[in-house]
């Protein structure tokens, strides 16, 4: 994965300053999470592990620990389907779901999700 092109697809987006505005410039991890995913995908990568994630936030300006990441995601576990059960020291890969994609529309517009 090629982790400044994704940060760069989501600079150079047509909803930068949405993204900056509503996601970036706010302390919620979800959104940040929910961008790293929409755009990941956007540049060719359906499934990513915590740890990509966390190294897309951290190109983004607002890194993310791989841990709270986890602990993001299986706290809102209805926006992500993952590949296998979560388990310590397991590699899982995630991607977003119908909900996710719904969830990532209305962190852009500064909704509650």
């Amino acid at each position: 994965i090629d982790f400044a092109a994704v940060a760069n697809a989501v600079h150079v987006s047509d909803k930068a300053n949405d993204i900056e505005q509503n996601v970036l410039n706010k302390r919620d991890a979800l959104g940040r999470i929910l961008i790293a995913f929409h755009f990941a995908h956007e540049t060719g990568n359906e499934y990513l592990t915590t740890g990509d994630v966390g190294k897309i936030t951290d190109q983004l300006g607002v890194k993310i620990a791989q841990s709270n990441v986890s602990h993001c995601i299986a706290a809102n576990r209805k926006y992500f389907s993952a590949t296998t059960t979560r388990r310590r020291g397991a590699k899982v890969l995630y991607k977003l779901n119908r909900q996710g994609k719904l969830a990532y529309e209305k962190c852009l517009t500064a909704q509650k999700v």
